[in-house]
């Protein structure tokens, strides 16, 4: 019985004390701002640095014809950058193009996909970096495109309902510009991205899988009001720093079905290998201490970085209803599109992530959202003037090998 108890308490200190060791550097652990308070903000920016050099070497070994609209007559999947002059030279749309272009040509799926770059600053001109790639993808801006033969496509103008904010309302302008552009081409659905975020590895293929799986229907635009699961989009990013144990009845229960499970496991090993002799109440101590132990190493770890477990297998990626913050990647059906424009250009009484999450509860079809995330963010410099910076926490991950391959 004591060689047991030895045996069980040196795996538990092993257990904490690698869990310690591994936490101190994973962001958004419990305790890698112990560890972790000096020099980040270099790290994120010689990381970008790197991102760009291997994104640019992509981009070469490309072919340079420029494509043209009949290459993506038949898409199943637009993909559509949003971009405008940003503060710096961090050249994100580059790594996003490159990086999309790259998940692209490593997509074995049935489904066809195109690519869209949207220039939506005011003087398109002076985008330098969005005019240098326009012989890589298909190209729109507010004075020229590569889509349409005619006119450039109308500038949308937004009726002010209320908000104080002119930058903000331009950037729904801009949204809904880049939106209306991409109708003059035929997709089932659209993936609407801003500039400055990178796709995991297996995008394409978890994409695919949520699309056939979670949310089966055929998005056209006369059967978008009379399908068998309708929805309005679907979130495929979501802040890190917004993803952990909160206080809501459904993490709850995700963080307390980590304790029970490891619980039961110690219970069941030490069933198997204890004496019959044991005193009354010796198997719920054992259950209870070693839940209140995962419990404390799950808390340690972090919950971001314990639904990295989910990216084995797209079918234990969480799928739920969406919260209501953020753009930085979202998927519309087709039949969504022209509703939501005219939502956004006459009640913007809100900023554009809330006000499209209001048209989601007003119009009766949910938005959806996925964790973890199927794409990781780079902008920390905003886009927005007068914006601040972000916390260099949030930028901090390993890019795979395959990003720009």
């Amino acid at each position: 019985m004591y060689t047991r108890t030895f045996v069980i308490f040196v795996a538990t200190l092993a257990c904490s004390m690698s869990t310690v060791y591994v936490s101190k550097n994973l962001p958004f652990s419990l305790i890698f701002n112990y560890f972790n308070r000096n020099n980040l903000l270099q790290i994120v920016e010689d990381s970008n640095q790197n991102r760009l050099i291997k994104a640019r070497g992509h981009l070469k070994s490309m072919k340079s014809n420029r494509p043209v609209v009949a290459d993506y007559v038949s898409s199943d999947v637009l993909i559509l950058i949003v971009t405008v002059t940003r503060r710096g030279n961090n050249h994100y749309l580059t790594q996003t193009v490159a990086a999309m272009d790259s998940a692209i040509g490593r997509s074995r799926g049935d489904r066809e996909y195109g690519l869209l770059i949207c220039n939506a600053d005011s003087q398109p001109g002076k985008h330098k970096e969005a005019l240098e790639l326009r012989d890589f993808a298909l190209y729109v801006d507010k004075e020229h495109t590569s889509i349409f033969t005619g006119q450039p496509p109308r500038v949308p103008r937004a009726i002010n309902s209320g908000l104080k904010d002119t930058a903000r309302i331009q950037e729904i302008s801009d949204y809904v510009f880049c939106l209306n552009a991409s109708m003059a081409l035929k997709y089932k659905y659209v993936l609407v991205l801003e500039d400055d975020v990178l796709p995991i590895n297996n995008l394409l293929q978890t994409l695919d899988f949520i699309i056939l799986r979670r949310l089966r229907y055929t998005a056209d635009d006369s059967a978008y009001y009379e399908m068998t699961k309708p929805f309005l989009y679907l979130k495929l990013y979501y802040p890190q720093r917004w993803q952990g144990f909160a206080y809501e009845i459904g993490i709850m229960l995700e963080f307390l079905s980590i304790g029970v499970v490891v619980g039961g496991i110690v219970v069941c090993l030490d069933t198997l290998c204890g004496s019959r002799n044991r005193r009354k109440g010796h198997t719920l101590f054992i259950f209870v201490l070693y839940t209140a132990f995962a419990l404390c190493l799950a808390k340690c770890l972090g919950r971001v970085n314990i639904n990295d477990v989910r990216r084995l297998s797209p079918q234990l990626y969480r799928f739920g209803r969406s919260a209501a913050c953020c753009t930085q990647a979202m998927l519309y059906p087709r039949g969504a599109i022209y509703p939501l424009m005219e939502h956004l250009l006459v009640n913007n009484s809100l900023n554009k992530d809330l006000s499209i999450h209001r048209f989601s509860e007003i119009s009766g079809y949910p938005g959806y959202q996925v964790e973890p995330n199927l794409f990781q963010h780079i902008g920390m410099h905003t886009s927005l003037s007068g914006g601040s910076d972000k916390n260099p926490e949030e930028f901090l991950f390993k890019l795979h090998e395959s990003t720009f391959k």
